[in-house]
């Protein structure tokens, strides 16, 4: 049952509204701090995302996803170089076993029940369930993950405090999500289909409940006991028309200092 929501960042509830999807739910941005998200919230079922939903992550796309994940761990390593690694919406456990075979002790958590099994069977720890409900040890990781998940739990916020508490001290966070002031795609997308990019469906295969700037994805981390140590673009994408989207991002960023590519990567540390 589809329920309203107060902001996720500071709490307050006056929003407008961005952008109209299905009755009821619309896209809106609070007034007070800026965040953006879907009210009223809808509940999307685990197995949402099931054997399916994998197919390409598993056949066409897994050589290219394995590059991905190993450019990342080498990225990552510059800040930790081994220890205990958890990472939050594992997927099919295709990082963390890069990470294993780069020094690290992986650990994961999914909500699907498919890729929850699938992980386990790879050797990997794993507890099934969304990350605030799960009863992880405190003060037990060296890093943590979230790649492209926190957009879509129900309490980012929450999930952030959970992942402090779980740090130890000066452990490392990396989190990515879709930025949204991916302008190059957005323009690209109206020239090509004389239609705005939205936001939100409720039948969309990536069902984003919440949109981050760099500006509130920074403040959430903040007020979640985070300190920054740098913002960046992520430039992951596999698909061959997406990668020219990174490339172009690449040339706006040197020559505007803005990041106006499709997504957003934060190194953060727990003092």
């Amino acid at each position: 049952m589809p329920r309203h929501i107060a902001c996720n960042l500071c709490s307050k509830k006056d929003t407008v509204v961005c952008q109209k999807a299905e009755y009821p739910y619309n896209v809106v941005k609070c007034k007070n701090c800026g965040l953006v998200y879907v009210d009223p919230q809808p509940d999307v079922p685990s197995d949402h995302y099931d054997e399916q939903y994998y197919k390409e992550w598993k056949d066409a796309q897994l050589t290219k996803r394995i590059v991905m994940w190993k450019k990342r761990v080498k990225e990552l390593t510059q800040y930790k170089s081994g220890g205990k690694l958890l990472d939050v919406g594992c997927g099919i456990g295709t990082f963390l076993l890069v990470a294993r075979d780069n020094g690290f002790e992986s650990y994961g958590t999914e909500i699907s029940r498919y890729s929850y099994e699938y992980t386990k069977q790879l050797g990997i720890t794993a507890w099934h369930g969304e990350l605030e409900e799960i009863s992880l040890p405190e003060v037990y990781f060296d890093v943590i993950t979230f790649w492209h998940c926190l957009e879509h739990v129900p309490n980012p916020f929450r999930n952030l405090q959970k992942a402090h508490r779980s740090l130890k001290s000066n452990g490392l966070l990396v989190v990515a999500v879709p930025n949204l002031h991916d302008y190059i795609m957005q323009v690209l997308y109206l020239l090509v289909r004389r239609r705005r990019l939205r936001l939100f469906s409720i039948n969309d295969r990536e069902v984003h409940l919440f949109h981050f700037s760099e500006k509130t994805m920074n403040a959430m981390l903040i007020k979640a006991g985070f300190k920054i140590i740098k913002t960046e673009m992520d430039l992951s994408q596999v698909l061959p028309a997406k990668k020219v989207l990174d490339w172009l991002a690449v040339f706006f960023h040197l020559v505007l200092r803005k990041n106006y590519g499709m997504a957003i990567k934060v190194y953060a540390t727990k003092p």
